[in-house]
């Protein structure tokens, strides 16, 4: 220990002291731990201070890692570092994540308030407060940032929630979010609330439309796309000849996926074909 103690680097002396802990004894090597983290909190480098701290997470017993874990958060957002917060924020149990929850409410930014809630909501339904991350998700301020949380949250909501946040992805008035919506949610509707989906992305552009259909590639094995598909495919044929090959190509993985290889080659056969007789 007296070794370590006179290295010159802050950042090299608690690494040494993470590395040592491992092989103490417990009560020695929670006294080191408590060094550590001291320590790393007074680094004047942000980055290596939040990293040694998830570090130190790592390290402690699952009954002491409430406390480093809290400090994380508050680090993390002391130092508008949203990347650190996303990994935070999956280590967190429900105490915790509704106190992350409260750390977000008072930013005054919409843009950054948005942002972190969005990256907080995907744990927050992991731990199974579903009807809370909803909640939160649609009255998320801004359209793009309410989108993003809407599809990030998907797979983890039952048939009635699915429903709600589909009704409120058709009302954000905004076709990149809507699709980025849509695009999250169309992996787990059921066969009623899927047509919806795609009735809803038929008025996109073709690059948001490209993102549906990418989720409802997804899809592919299941019964209930075939109908929805066929639909999909009648509104592309009104459409010019490169955004229907764009949307076509969006379905190509779920096409192998469910037909294998050989089906992909004979639809681009089938296109090449078009091509030389409708040049």
């Amino acid at each position: 220990m007296r070794k370590t103690d006179s290295i010159q680097s802050p950042l090299a002396r608690i690494e040494s002291w993470l590395v040592i802990a491992s092989h103490l004894p417990p009560r020695r090597k929670a006294e080191l731990l408590r060094r550590a983290q001291d320590a790393a909190l007074a680094l004047e480098d942000e980055q290596s201070s939040i990293n040694l701290l998830l570090r130190l997470d790592e390290a402690l017993p699952p009954e002491a890692r409430a406390a480093v874990q809290g400090k994380l958060l508050r680090v993390a957002m002391a130092f508008n570092s949203v990347t650190s917060w996303k990994d935070i924020v999956t280590r967190l149990s429900a105490p915790l994540i509704f106190q992350a929850i409260k750390i977000i409410e008072p930013i005054e930014n919409d843009y950054t308030h948005d942002e972190y809630l969005t990256a907080t909501l995907p744990r927050l339904a992991a731990l199974g407060h579903t009807s809370d991350a909803l909640r939160l998700a649609v009255n998320i301020a801004r359209r793009d940032w309410r989108g993003k949380a809407l599809a990030s949250i998907a797979r983890y909501l039952d048939s009635a929630q699915l429903r709600e946040a589909l009704d409120a992805a058709a009302q954000l008035y905004d076709e990149k979010a809507e699709a980025e919506a849509l695009a999250g949610l169309i992996p787990y509707l059921d066969e009623k609330l899927l047509p919806e989906a795609l009735t809803i992305a038929q008025k996109f552009k073709v690059g948001e439309l490209k993102s549906v259909l990418e989720g409802l590639a997804s899809r592919m094995d299941s019964p209930a796309w075939k109908k929805p598909l066929e639909d999909v495919l009648r509104g592309l044929a009104t459409r010019t000849r490169p955004e229907l090959l764009k949307s076509i190509a969006a379905l190509i993985p779920g096409i192998e996926s469910v037909a294998g290889g050989g089906a992909v080659m004979e639809l681009n056969q089938a296109v090449w074909d078009v091509g030389r007789w409708w040049p």
